[in-house]
């Protein structure tokens, strides 16, 4: 009986298999949001953001880049895209995650927050690492083929550890490694071999560390290989990327001369042959960081490039930190696991990793393992911790630190957690996935229920690239020259802004570029908003409908500052901006010198009031604020049969509205005047004779608070009452709203508080 038992068993399960190999097979109908991107979305943003460049470099006289500003602005060389950079079997997802394309709806929100251009946001620095050493190879004349010999590699190998432990070859063969204990030579060769197409990369960049770095920081550099080379594919895939991208450095700061790379593994070096360094036209010579030209505007915009490039990659990786890496840690932290607390850096980020990528396509410095098979550190962390975890990691003194740094989430981390979420599901009730690429592809997949759920990853990670947040984290940062791949920023803002300064702000901006991000003297408040424009004309971030405007006005006045090409190395001559500008005056609100400073209007000025100027910015932003604040105060009827629910903004300008018109409703003659503004109508009314047309006309004029314009009485009850505020507004009945005395004497609520006699 038991052995039919489990034949039968054996049957089902047999059949069961068969089925999903047949199931398997099938053609499996792609969602539309796997199709690739929508066209009509994609194509006119690519186009108005080539179109942007286009403008930007026609304002400067010069051609368009072909090198780094190209990879930079989505275009490779012959107009292509940087070709992808993961292994072949995983080109075409990675290609069409790296698309442009409107995500699903329930990524919007993420969508929207992210102020990148989505040709810097699917911009990595590796990218332009393995194409720069790519370029390099072949301007040298050098062979991939040699280069990817086991043979030459020793002979590289054996030169860096002599460099940095001062031994001669045979006991560089023999050296161990001070951290790992592990014979050095022997780690570095096996790495190699598991690298495939890595190989000449890799190759180039121990000659690069063995050249131009120190002693000590290729030991330290040597360890940090050698420490993952033992591990798994993933752990080795970052000893490359950790490697590349420090030469990649070593090379961008080293440009003050040239060097040849003894890439057959002597150990000679000649000194007139390769120059190392990477300049703004693609090739592997060229000007270096002292002799670059930073008042030329083409100089200036590489420089900026490249300072900014650098910048951007490490605020991903402090997003991501903060977004994924340290909230994950910290979940298993807390429930006590510390094996995938300490392995979400080797396996763990892969998934989040995809997931980013498929759905916004954010590309970061740390490129994913497409087909990692081991699955862990991954489970749905966010649903397992507080709103409370969220707030102290979002918090931008706590931005790319470290959990063990967060010091409210020390005392007592289980107090964070809601629940525990098993491994593996992402989210909770669903499997991650047998590779990182699984997530990817079913983050953007046919199931809604999924979709949002993994919304919250990338709302999250999209948090810390919000408008205001990320223009005044890169421009402290940048402007701050830290490091060695920031300096230059400041000069080549100077020249930047100065071209700024003509196409745009047409002449009436500050002269300097420091004083045009602050708005006070001291240097202590930053206007966000002027500095994202200026991003935003750079091609950086993504303009804002204001900012097309103002970059489409600056067009089309002819303003724009005729900087000199880069060849004329001069600076631009700011006396002919100024004679073409138009004539400026200083505003007395903001004290900046604008083109259009005129006189607010008043209603029945008895005395002198020219000296009550301001200029069009200043008006434009009272007045805004008034709007937001006078919304829904009232009452309005357009006769005893019509009604309108509609009520206007109480700080609207005069400008915004039609002359009254009478009418004779059923019992009271009443009269109105209809906005115009956002489509929307309302009637106001109130007892006829009340007010003449005159003192109507002008009511609207007041804008409380704001000093926009100087208003007159109270425009809803007798003359007598000497309140210059904005009144509540009155009832159909003619009373005020609200009255809290009788028919003969009462008060108008709320905003004008004194007594006056009712209005007959």
């Amino acid at each position: 009986m038991a052995l039919v038992c489990v034949s039968a068993a054996i049957r089902s399960l047999d059949s069961a298999l068969h089925r999903c190999r047949r199931w398997s097979k099938r053609p499996q109908p792609r969602s539309k949001h796997q199709r690739g991107p929508q066209e009509g979305h994609a194509v006119e943003s690519e186009e108005q953001f080539q179109e942007q460049m286009r403008r930007l470099w026609a304002t400067f006289g010069v051609e368009p880049p072909e090198g780094e500003a190209a990879l930079v602005f989505g275009q490779g060389p012959e107009g292509q895209s940087p070709p992808p950079l993961e292994r072949s079997d995983s080109a075409d997802l990675h290609r069409l995650w790296s698309q442009q394309r409107a995500p699903p709806k329930e990524y919007s929100r993420a969508v929207e927050t992210l102020c990148l251009q989505p040709a810097w946001a699917r911009h990595t620095r590796l990218q332009c690492a393995l194409q720069f050493i790519n370029t390099s190879l072949q301007s040298g004349g050098l062979d991939v083929a040699v280069l990817s010999d086991p043979g030459h590699f020793a002979g590289l190998a054996l030169s860096a550890i002599q460099k940095g432990y001062e031994v001669s070859e045979d006991a560089a063969r023999t050296q161990t490694d001070v951290l790992t204990g592990q014979p050095l030579f022997a780690a570095l060769t096996g790495l190699y071999e598991g690298l495939g197409w890595r190989r000449p990369f890799f190759a180039y960049a121990i000659a690069t560390l063995a050249r131009l770095e120190r002693p000590d920081a290729v030991v330290t550099k040597l360890s940090e290989c050698c420490d993952r080379a033992s591990r798994c594919t993933s752990a080795q895939r970052q000893a490359f990327n950790v490697l590349v991208m420090h030469t990649y450095r070593l090379d961008r700061g080293h440009r003050c001369g040239t060097a040849q790379l003894p890439l057959d593994g002597s150990g000679a070096w000649d000194e007139s042959q390769l120059p190392v360094g990477l300049t703004g036209d693609g090739d592997a010579s060229g000007p270096s960081v002292a002799t670059e030209d930073l008042s030329s505007p083409a100089d200036a915009l590489r420089r900026f490039v490249a300072c900014f490039e650098d910048f951007l990659d490490d605020h991903k990786e402090r997003a991501f930190l903060s977004a994924f890496q340290e909230p994950a840690r910290f979940y298993f932290q807390a429930v006590g696991q510390d094996y995938h607390r300490d392995h979400f850096e080797v396996h763990g980020f892969n998934w989040y990793l995809c997931l980013l990528h498929a759905v916004l396509g954010l590309q970061l410095p740390l490129l994913p393992l497409l087909h990692d098979e081991y699955m862990a550190s991954v489970a749905d962390f966010w649903q397992a911790l507080t709103p409370e975890a969220w707030d102290h990691f979002s918090d931008p003194r706590y931005f790319g630190v470290k959990f063990e740094g967060v010091k409210p989430l020390q005392a007592e981390p289980r107090t964070f957690l809601r629940q525990t979420v098993p491994l593996g599901q992402l989210p909770v009730g669903q499997h991650a996935g047998r590779y990182p690429k699984d997530l990817g592809e079913a983050a953007v997949g046919s199931d809604k229920r999924r979709r949002r759920q993994l919304s919250v990853y990338c709302d999250r990670y999209a948090h810390f690239f919000r408008r205001e947040f990320f223009v005044q984290k890169a421009f402290e940062a940048l402007n701050a020259e830290h490091t060695p791949e920031h300096s230059g920023f400041r000069h080549s803002c100077a020249t930047l802004y100065a071209a700024y300064r003509g196409a745009v702000l047409r002449g009436s901006g500050p002269e300097e570029f420091a004083e045009y991000c602050y708005r006070d003297e001291h240097f202590t408040e930053f206007d966000a908003a002027a500095a994202a424009r200026f991003l935003a004309w750079l091609g950086v971030i993504r303009p804002t409908p204001a900012d097309l405007e103002a970059f489409d006005a600056g067009a089309a006045s002819g303003a724009a500052a005729a900087l000199p090409g880069p060849a004329a190395h001069a600076a631009p001559d700011h006396a002919a901006e100024a004679a073409e500008a138009p004539p400026v005056e200083e505003c007395p609100i903001c004290l900046e010198m604008r083109p259009d400073v005129h006189v607010l209007p008043h209603w029945q000025p008895v005395g002198d009031v020219s000296a009550h100027r301001m200029c069009g910015a200043c008006r434009a932003a009272h007045e805004a604020e008034a709007a937001g604040r006078g919304s829904g105060q009232g009452r309005c009827a357009r006769s005893a049969t019509t009604s309108c629910t509609r009520t206007p903004s109480s700080g609207s300008s005069g400008s915004s509205w039609e002359p009254w018109r009478g009418a004779e409703g059923p019992g009271t003659p009443t009269r109105w005047r209809r906005c115009w503004s956002a489509g929307s109508c309302s009637t106001w009314s109130t007892r006829a004779g009340a007010r003449s047309c005159g003192a109507w006309r002008g009511w609207w004029s007041r804008t409380p608070r704001s000093g926009a314009s100087c208003g007159p009485p109270c425009a809803r009850v007798a003359s007598g009452c000497g309140h210059r505020g904005d009144c509540v507004p009155v009832r159909g009945d003619g009373a005020c709203r609200g009255a809290a005395g009788g028919a003969g004497d009462h008060r108008c609520a709320e905003r004008c508080g004194g007594g006056h006699p009712r209005a007959v």
